[in-house]
Protein backbone atom coordinates (compact mmCIF):
# COMPACT_ATOMS: atom_id res chain seq x y z
CA UNK A 1 0.00 0.00 0.00
CA UNK A 2 1.14 3.74 -1.05
CA UNK A 3 1.50 5.81 2.51
CA UNK A 4 -0.33 8.51 1.30
CA UNK A 5 0.08 12.34 2.54
CA UNK A 6 -3.19 14.52 2.58
CA UNK A 7 -3.17 18.37 3.38
CA UNK A 8 -5.28 18.58 6.87
CA UNK A 9 -6.76 22.00 5.83
CA UNK A 10 -8.21 20.00 2.82
CA UNK A 11 -8.97 17.67 5.53
CA UNK A 12 -11.02 20.31 7.46
CA UNK A 13 -12.43 21.89 4.31
CA UNK A 14 -13.56 18.79 2.53
CA UNK A 15 -15.44 18.34 5.64
CA UNK A 16 -17.22 21.34 6.07
CA UNK A 17 -17.83 21.15 2.34
CA UNK A 18 -19.41 17.75 1.94
CA UNK A 19 -21.19 18.87 5.90
CA UNK A 20 -19.25 15.82 7.50
CA UNK A 21 -19.40 13.24 4.81
CA UNK A 22 -15.64 13.53 3.88
CA UNK A 23 -15.13 12.14 7.21
CA UNK A 24 -16.17 8.32 7.60
CA UNK A 25 -13.82 8.59 4.56
CA UNK A 26 -11.09 10.04 6.05
CA UNK A 27 -10.95 7.76 9.13
CA UNK A 28 -11.49 4.45 5.98
CA UNK A 29 -8.29 5.88 4.31
CA UNK A 30 -6.38 6.10 7.83
CA UNK A 31 -7.56 3.07 9.43
CA UNK A 32 -6.26 1.14 5.75
CA UNK A 33 -2.92 2.85 6.28
CA UNK A 34 -2.12 1.92 9.97
CA UNK A 35 -3.27 -1.36 9.82
CA UNK A 36 -1.02 -1.83 6.42
CA UNK A 37 2.04 -0.50 8.74
CA UNK A 38 0.43 -2.21 12.61
CA UNK A 39 -1.37 -5.16 11.00
CA UNK A 40 -4.74 -4.18 12.94
CA UNK A 41 -6.72 -1.24 13.26
CA UNK A 42 -6.13 1.28 15.49
CA UNK A 43 -9.02 -0.07 17.97
CA UNK A 44 -8.80 -3.18 16.88
CA UNK A 45 -12.28 -3.79 15.68
CA UNK A 46 -12.73 -3.15 11.91
CA UNK A 47 -14.03 -0.31 10.76
CA UNK A 48 -17.63 -1.19 10.29
CA UNK A 49 -17.88 -1.96 13.88
CA UNK A 50 -16.22 1.09 14.46
CA UNK A 51 -18.28 2.75 12.85
CA UNK A 52 -21.51 1.63 13.84
CA UNK A 53 -20.64 2.18 17.66
CA UNK A 54 -19.64 5.34 16.92
CA UNK A 55 -23.48 6.32 15.72
CA UNK A 56 -24.85 4.57 18.21
CA UNK A 57 -23.17 6.28 21.00
CA UNK A 58 -24.12 9.65 19.64
CA UNK A 59 -19.92 10.13 18.74
CA UNK A 60 -18.94 8.82 22.14
CA UNK A 61 -16.93 6.24 20.84
CA UNK A 62 -15.40 8.49 18.17
CA UNK A 63 -13.55 9.90 21.53
CA UNK A 64 -11.70 6.51 21.72
CA UNK A 65 -10.90 6.31 17.93
CA UNK A 66 -9.15 9.23 17.77
CA UNK A 67 -7.60 8.43 21.16
CA UNK A 68 -6.14 4.46 19.41
CA UNK A 69 -5.46 6.60 15.99
CA UNK A 70 -3.43 8.83 18.72
CA UNK A 71 -1.66 6.29 20.31
CA UNK A 72 -0.68 4.17 16.68
CA UNK A 73 0.91 7.38 15.21
CA UNK A 74 2.80 7.75 19.06
CA UNK A 75 3.89 3.96 18.84
CA UNK A 76 5.29 4.46 15.09
CA UNK A 77 6.91 8.04 15.43
CA UNK A 78 8.91 5.89 18.71
CA UNK A 79 9.10 2.65 16.64
CA UNK A 80 11.18 4.90 13.78
CA UNK A 81 12.59 7.52 16.41
CA UNK A 82 11.09 10.55 15.27
CA UNK A 83 11.07 13.25 17.26
CA UNK A 84 7.60 14.94 17.52
CA UNK A 85 5.34 16.69 20.34
CA UNK A 86 2.64 14.03 21.57
CA UNK A 87 -0.65 15.54 20.69
CA UNK A 88 -2.54 12.35 22.14
CA UNK A 89 -3.98 14.51 25.31
CA UNK A 90 -4.74 17.62 22.86
CA UNK A 91 -6.99 15.33 20.64
CA UNK A 92 -8.21 13.53 24.01
CA UNK A 93 -9.41 17.37 25.31
CA UNK A 94 -10.35 18.24 22.30
CA UNK A 95 -12.89 15.27 21.32
CA UNK A 96 -14.17 15.87 24.87
CA UNK A 97 -14.73 19.09 24.64
CA UNK A 98 -16.69 18.67 21.16
CA UNK A 99 -19.48 16.27 22.99
CA UNK A 100 -20.97 20.05 23.97
CA UNK A 101 -20.16 21.70 20.73
CA UNK A 102 -22.19 18.82 18.70
CA UNK A 103 -18.71 17.18 17.72
CA UNK A 104 -17.64 20.33 15.64
CA UNK A 105 -14.32 19.66 16.64
CA UNK A 106 -13.71 16.24 15.61
CA UNK A 107 -12.71 17.93 12.21
CA UNK A 108 -9.94 19.85 13.93
CA UNK A 109 -8.70 16.69 15.56
CA UNK A 110 -8.62 14.85 12.66
CA UNK A 111 -6.51 17.67 10.82
CA UNK A 112 -3.93 17.40 14.06
CA UNK A 113 -3.94 13.32 13.11
CA UNK A 114 -3.26 14.01 9.99
CA UNK A 115 -0.66 16.52 10.02
CA UNK A 116 1.22 13.92 12.68
CA UNK A 117 1.09 11.05 10.07
CA UNK A 118 2.34 13.43 6.99
CA UNK A 119 5.41 14.56 9.12
CA UNK A 120 5.80 10.40 9.63
CA UNK A 121 5.33 9.72 5.90
CA UNK A 122 7.73 12.42 4.95
CA UNK A 123 10.40 12.02 7.20
CA UNK A 124 10.26 8.21 6.30
CA UNK A 125 10.16 8.74 2.83
CA UNK A 126 11.73 5.68 0.99
CA UNK A 127 12.46 3.80 4.09
CA UNK A 128 10.73 1.05 5.28
CA UNK A 129 8.55 1.63 8.61
CA UNK A 130 8.98 0.19 11.75
CA UNK A 131 6.27 -0.89 14.23
CA UNK A 132 6.66 -2.52 17.71
CA UNK A 133 6.03 -5.68 18.65
CA UNK A 134 4.83 -6.70 14.67
CA UNK A 135 6.09 -9.82 13.71
CA UNK A 136 6.42 -10.52 10.33
CA UNK A 137 4.57 -13.34 8.64
CA UNK A 138 5.42 -15.64 6.38
CA UNK A 139 3.88 -15.37 2.89
CA UNK A 140 1.65 -18.26 1.80
CA UNK A 141 -0.24 -18.51 -1.72
CA UNK A 142 -2.63 -20.64 -2.08
CA UNK A 143 -4.21 -21.96 -5.32
CA UNK A 144 -7.82 -21.99 -5.25
CA UNK A 145 -8.21 -24.82 -7.54
CA UNK A 146 -5.86 -27.70 -5.99
CA UNK A 147 -6.80 -26.86 -2.49
CA UNK A 148 -2.44 -26.77 -2.20
CA UNK A 149 -0.39 -24.23 -0.18
CA UNK A 150 3.10 -23.23 -2.05
CA UNK A 151 5.25 -22.51 0.46
CA UNK A 152 5.36 -26.16 1.22
CA UNK A 153 5.12 -26.43 5.13
CA UNK A 154 1.54 -26.29 5.69
CA UNK A 155 0.78 -28.54 8.43
CA UNK A 156 -3.01 -28.87 7.65
CA UNK A 157 -2.16 -29.99 4.24
CA UNK A 158 -3.22 -33.33 3.21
Amino acid sequence: MTLETRSPVMVVVLVLITCGLYLPYWYFVTYRQLESISGHSPTGLPIVVDFIIAILTVGLWGIYIDYCISRELQNIRKANQIEAPDSMMLVLALDSVSIFTVHVLFVITCSIQQHEWNEIVNQLQGRQIQYPNRQALPAQTKDIATNHSTDGDNPYQS
